[in-house]
């Protein structure tokens, strides 16, 4: 893998300038005291100051500088820790296991493994079983499917969240369809920050959408 850092103009258009600027004060410093550099000088002194490497933001700080923001940085970073080495350990040990679960017991959604099978199908029996007793009454062909009693549940306990078009929340999100809907919608995502946006829009009565973003209160 390529580890180069790569440029960026301006540091390098700003590197230049200032070792300019000392070149232009070591020929002001000269002059003060009675003598003159000449060009060759100064054109060294400045290519010098210019490494062969990518700047970077470093090149204009000082040693004492770079110092204190690595010491604010160490304290930011280990602030409010108490863990020990067991406390280390243990969590070490926690994460290899639910690897060697997720790995030999679950697998991927798609790979057809009878653990995973069976989760799926118990949960979609306790959302049916749910919707059954909050009078979701489907046609017979329906019996078995949780898609119908999952929009059944979705239709009779309305997310303020979940808006699926643009003209139900007066065009605030341009472009909002049922398609698109779980893409514009911040609570829709499957991580961490879906479920923050998904708890606190609950709390707020608000959706974090993608309009080119902005949380709109309904």
């Amino acid at each position: 893998m390529d580890e180069t850092p790569q440029k960026d103009s301006g540091l390098e258009e700003l590197l230049v300038l200032q070792s300019e600027v000392k070149g232009i004060d070591m020929r002001l410093d000269a002059l003060e005291h009675g003598y003159a550099l000449d060009v060759a000088r100064v054109d060294a002194f400045i290519k010098a100051n210019v490494p062969d490497r990518p700047a970077s933001y470093s090149d204009f700080l000082t040693t004492q500088e770079l110092i204190d923001i690595s010491r604010r940085y160490n304290d930011a970073l280990n602030k409010g820790v108490g863990c020990d080495a067991l406390d280390y350990a243990l969590a070490a040990i926690c994460g290899v296991l639910s690897g060697v679960v997720d790995a030999l017991a679950i697998g991927s959604p798609d790979a057809g493994n009878a653990a995973s099978k069976a989760a799926d199908d118990l949960f979609d029996s306790t959302v049916k079983a749910f919707a059954k007793r909050c009078g979701w009454n489907p046609r017979i062909e329906h019996v078995d499917d949780v898609a119908s009693a999952i929009g059944y549940l979705e239709r009779k306990f309305p997310i303020g969240y979940d808006q699926t078009s643009s003209q139900a929340i007066g065009n605030m999100v341009h472009h909002l369809t049922p398609k698109n809907h779980h893409a514009k919608s911040l609570a829709h995502y499957p991580d961490v920050f879906g479920l923050i946006a998904s708890i606190c829009d609950q709390f707020t009565d608000e959706v974090a959408a993608d309009s080119r973003t902005r949380n709109l209160i309904l």
